[in-house]
């Protein structure tokens, strides 16, 4: 019925095989679009079946869903350091290195958290100069910390991060991964769609621990039999005995765009074919 169904029954599906006798390497599942590695890579982790991702970051190391969660965690608590240092700059505020290095320095000095730092920017000698961009970035994550406290759900705090810091005019200063990145955040928010239909009391705190743990889940090492997932483009010249095409439904395989022009459709089918005879 749905992508978490699909995800399901394909590991459900390895697992039979395994248990006949195959090898995890033996099957490969090849999809449209990056954004559809979640579900799969989250069902397959929580089944304990080793993969890897081929020619592409796990949905949780691509750039635009750390800076996004970043935010999100930065919200969760603010004496992050770690991840207020990711975001500081992203996207472009006009605070460079020198002055991250100075907030660090007198965050040290002092006991305090660099967002306090951001936050009291006009009383530093390091920082006055920048005060106006510190102080405007720290009382942004305030007004999102006040969106969560009056129980804005987390979908709509994603697109109130993504107006309020222009995210997405900055992921277009790159056309070429525009669509993809785009698609990512996408999946985040159905994921946060999902996160609080499932919960009776939808925290961001138990989201982002559920986080930390499917990264960490994820380290694996790259030469163990594990099941291979990448997209169709990846896939040419490659053979597997066992394949999957999830999401073959139109506006994800064939693509909403292709519906609309012939030649583009005519793309997508030599696409799927190529997806279909990988399989042994």
């Amino acid at each position: 019925m749905n992508e978490s169904d699909e995800s399901t029954y394909i590991a459900d599906e390895i697992l039979k095989n395994v248990k006949n006798g195959r090898k995890l390497s033996d099957h490969a599942i090849l999809y449209r679009m990056n954004a559809q590695s979640r579900n799969l890579e989250i069902m397959l982790t929580k089944m304990g079946i080793s993969h890897r991702i081929i020619g592409g970051h796990r949905f949780f190391d691509r750039k635009e869903i750390k800076d996004i969660i970043s935010y999100f965690a930065i919200i969760n608590n603010p004496a992050d350091n770690v991840r207020l240092q990711r975001i500081i700059n992203v996207p472009k505020r006009a605070i460079g290195d020198t002055m991250v290095g100075n907030i660090m320095e007198i965050a040290t000095g002092l006991g305090m958290s660099a967002f306090e730092v951001c936050e009291r920017a006009d009383e530093f000698q390091k920082t006055s100069r920048s005060a106006s961009k510190l102080m405007g970035f720290a009382s942004m994550i305030r007004a999102f910390q006040k969106c969560l406290e009056e129980k804005m759900p987390l979908t709509d705090l994603l697109q109130e991060i993504l107006e309020k810091t222009k995210y997405l005019d900055y992921l277009n200063e790159d056309p070429e991964t525009y669509e993809d990145r785009v698609n990512n955040i996408k999946e985040l928010s159905s994921m946060f769609v999902k996160y609080q239909e499932e919960s009776d009391d939808p925290q961001l705190s138990e989201f982002l621990e559920d986080v930390a743990l499917i990264s960490d889940i994820d380290s694996y090492n790259e030469d163990e039999d594990s099941v291979v997932l990448m997209t169709l483009h990846s896939a040419k010249g490659l053979e597997f005995p066992i394949v999957f095409i999830p999401g073959m439904e139109e506006g994800i395989f064939p693509g909403s765009q292709a519906m609309y022009s012939e030649e583009e459709l005519e793309e997508e089918r030599r696409l799927a074919y190529v997806g279909i005879t990988r399989a042994k």
